[in-house]
């Protein structure tokens, strides 16, 4: 019997993953993403996608994007605009600028510009406060040079308020005063 409740629970599971996935791709599918590549991007997964771009070769911000989709006026809040990016930064340059990373766009035949923050907005983090060390006076060690490379996957809709208009718009990010490449997306509204 406790094999069965364990095949069972599995099989559950299984059916859940496979209905979310599902739901994922029925609903990007639905939003006309082009290329295809964008269709299945983990959003905000520090992980590399099909769709994101080369790491940089030198410290610097790298991003895709779609080239064009379409999207629902009536459910924008179910839309996803998929940004698919990877920062190469030195550690220092990092601590010396804490700020959040930024997304830009700006509506090419309105001028209209919209940034929002990519904020960690989770209550509760991963790994624990660390017990204070008493009687402990050993310096820091040199961090140097050291470099983070890090893949970045939001949903721009998430992050930038801004009223949805047909058109092309382009795109870029700035973290720790660095920018990226632009790119340019077109927007459909059905």
């Amino acid at each position: 019997m406790k094999y069965i409740n364990l095949i069972l629970g599995s099989l559950i599971l299984t059916a859940m993953s496979a209905s979310c996935q599902n739901f994922l791709n029925n609903n990007s599918q639905d939003m006309g993403v082009k290329p295809n590549k964008f269709t299945n991007v983990q959003i905000d997964s520090p992980e590399e996608n099909p769709c994101s771009p080369p790491e940089p070769d030198e410290f610097g911000i790298s991003i895709n994007i779609p080239s064009e989709i379409t999207l629902s006026i009536a459910d924008k809040e179910n839309g996803v605009v998929p940004l698919c990016g990877v920062y190469h930064l030195s550690l220092t340059t990092l601590e010396k600028h804490p700020e959040p990373l930024m997304i830009h766009l700006r509506h090419i035949e309105s001028d209209a510009t919209f940034s929002g923050a990519i904020l960690d907005n989770d209550p509760s983090p991963d790994a624990p406060e660390p017990e204070p060390e008493f009687l402990v006076d050993e310096p820091e060690p040199d961090i140097g040079d050291m470099s983070i490379v890090t893949y970045f996957n939001p949903n721009i809709l998430n992050h930038i308020d801004f009223p949805l208009l047909p058109g092309y718009y382009e795109v870029f990010v700035e973290y720790a005063e660095q920018k990226s490449n632009t790119k340019n997306i077109k927007v459909n509204l059905k």
